[in-house]
């Protein structure tokens, strides 16, 4: 799962993060469409391991931040690691 500042990542609720789908031991992949007005500024997310009985592992440290003030782009790729 990703957590992040903006309602499609959950608002930082982590009961409402995201998730993302399994591609491989290596990679997890997700695709969000993320509202205009929430990424004026910056998007600030973490990732949630939640294994199958609901216990969940949640990143440390502090979120990931991407500054988006003059961002143009339709379409941003991330390509990430935890």
């Amino acid at each position: 799962f990703v957590s992040g500042n903006t309602k499609v990542l959950g608002n930082d609720d982590i009961s409402h993060a995201a998730p993302l789908q399994y591609l491989n031991k290596d990679y997890w992949y997700g695709s969000f469409e993320i509202e205009e007005d929430a990424t004026k500024e910056m998007l600030s997310y973490k990732y949630v391991l939640r294994d199958t009985n609901g216990e969940e592992t949640i990143e440390c440290c502090d979120d990931k931040v991407v500054e988006l003030l003059h961002t143009k782009a339709e379409e941003i790729l991330f390509k990430d690691s935890w």
